[in-house]
């Protein structure tokens, strides 16, 4: 009886130190969140290990200009995957951040999600993305430019690609 009264406690101290340790991520706040503050939700997927995540971490997500355009203008919300206890809640459901990723079709990472403040999902980019070309993504979602024409269009419009018969060139090869 003893040996049974010490497992149950056993076992209510585990399940309490894992519960504890979960995060509930909540996407269907920030998105309610967002039509006051106009900030939308923009969701990073990354997943422990991931040499590309560490990456866009250190050499994208570090840089002053993204960092600050980020704080000014979204809901940062960061998901690693690979945190099997986590819950994130999104579209009134809940499940594991594994699982979302899968749902919402971005299980590769690192994935950036930008959401609009109905929560639906507007724009996803899959892989490293350097610093420069981040920025302008950021301002293409953030404009809602992503509305009307492509990146490619947009990056055209503000300068950033020219082109050189028929050819477009990349400014910053010039540099």
């Amino acid at each position: 009886m003893l040996k049974k009264s010490l497992l149950s406690i056993l076992y209510i101290f585990i399940l309490s130190v894992t519960q504890l340790s979960a995060e509930i991520i909540d996407i269907d706040k920030a998105v309610l969140a967002s039509k006051k503050s106009g900030k939308n939700p923009l969701v990073y997927l990354h997943k422990t290990g991931c040499p590309y995540c560490e990456r866009l971490e250190e050499f994208t997500l570090d840089d002053d200009d993204v960092d600050q355009y980020i704080k000014d203008n979204f809901t940062f919300i960061i998901i690693n995957v690979s945190h099997k206890e986590d819950i994130v809640i999104y579209d009134h459901e809940q499940t594991t951040a594994k699982a979302f990723a899968e749902n919402i079709g971005y299980n590769f990472y690192p994935s950036v999600l930008f959401f609009s403040n109905s929560g639906e999902l507007d724009h996803g980019s899959i892989g490293y993305i350097e610093e420069k070309d981040f920025l302008i993504i950021l301002k293409y979602m953030k404009t809602g430019a992503f509305k009307t024409m492509s990146i490619d269009e947009y990056k055209k419009k503000i300068g950033f690609v020219e082109e050189n018969n028929g050819e477009q060139i990349d400014k910053r090869q010039k540099l």
